[in-house]
């Protein structure tokens, strides 16, 4: 077992990692120029891929803040959101009111099997340890009805590895993991690496000057031409699509 897939790897639990960065909600300060161009882009590719139809009842599992949550708030779905962190419930709730939002533990989560008809788990396995992983998934299979989708993202190992997160995955590591139980129905590379993207975003995105609105027009051109979508090999975050397998 390598040192990244160690479930002792993070020296402070990744949770409390995790809260200390939840002193602000900051996945809502980003806005879509410069850094924040391959956050946002994701929000608005995972919006497509859950695709919310009226009245469906959907669960972001580790919702945190509420980003996701908000980016399909003006559907006519049912969202549900839950997570471990208080302050991040709190976020959320202002963000996004007319989500139902409780404070859970994702591995035993207080709902009926076959509650929902899609769920998320966007950026949270790397959090968890790799001995309570399958715990995750199955339990969202638990609430997920026959036939139901999970859409999983977690970064690669294209991206360095911090403290708080106890592992990042390649493309057969999370099919692996998912097989178990789900049907894998599509898995996308999402965010390739560019040194000319981020020259321009030095340039025109930093602490002493932020170029308008031509130039940020142009960067994200530049970023959905060329570096939204990567083969899996290639990119900085998985995208992954789920179908429900029957037990």
């Amino acid at each position: 077992m390598s040192s990244s897939d160690s479930p002792d790897r993070p020296r402070i639990r990744s949770e409390d990692l995790q809260e200390d960065q939840y002193s602000r909600p900051y996945h809502h300060l980003l806005v879509e120029t410069g850094r924040g161009i391959p956050y946002i882009n994701l929000m608005k590719l995972l919006a497509g891929f859950i695709d919310p139809q009226p009245g469906e009842p959907i669960l972001d599992a580790g919702c945190g803040d509420g980003r996701l949550l908000h980016e399909i708030a003006g559907s006519d779905a049912s969202l549900f959101g839950v997570d471990r962190s208080l302050k991040a419930l709190r976020y959320a709730a202002g963000f996004t009111p007319r989500a139902f939002l409780s404070l859970q533990n994702i591995q035993a989560l207080a709902f009926e099997n076959e509650s929902f008809t899609k769920a998320t788990l966007i950026e949270t396995l790397e959090h968890i340890p790799p001995t309570s992983v399958a715990n995750v998934l199955s339990e969202l299979r638990r609430v997920l009805r026959s036939g139901g989708r999970l859409i999983v993202t977690v970064p690669t190992h294209r991206l360095p590895l911090p403290q708080k997160h106890y592992r990042h995955f390649s493309p057969d590591e999370l099919r692996h993991i998912l097989e178990e139980f789900y049907e894998v129905e599509s898995l996308t590379g999402h965010d390739r690496d560019s040194s000319l993207y981020r020259l321009l975003v030095a340039i025109g995105d930093n602490r002493f000057w932020h170029l308008r609105a031509g130039f940020n027009r142009m960067l994200r051109f530049f970023y959905r031409k060329f570096l939204e979508r990567t083969p899996p090999e290639k990119a900085r975050r998985l995208i992954a699509v789920c179908v429900k397998k029957d037990a």
